[in-house]
């Protein structure tokens, strides 16, 4: 991977959190059990989202 790819994964991963974060409820960030949980279930739903766009 060259260094520009690596700093576009970078600045895509930090947009990505940003997103996460600000459809997250306070609640749902007050352990790393949580925020996990929390990520697992908003990118779970995006990726079934995708697979059945992509499949249709």
């Amino acid at each position: 991977m060259t260094p520009e790819e690596q700093a576009a994964i970078k600045e895509h991963l930090r947009q990505v959190a940003e997103i996460l974060y600000k459809n997250t409820s306070s609640e749902e960030l007050t352990s790393f059990e949580n925020i996990e949980l929390s990520i697992r279930e908003h990118l779970q739903g995006e990726h079934l989202n995708f697979a059945v766009s992509t499949n249709a």
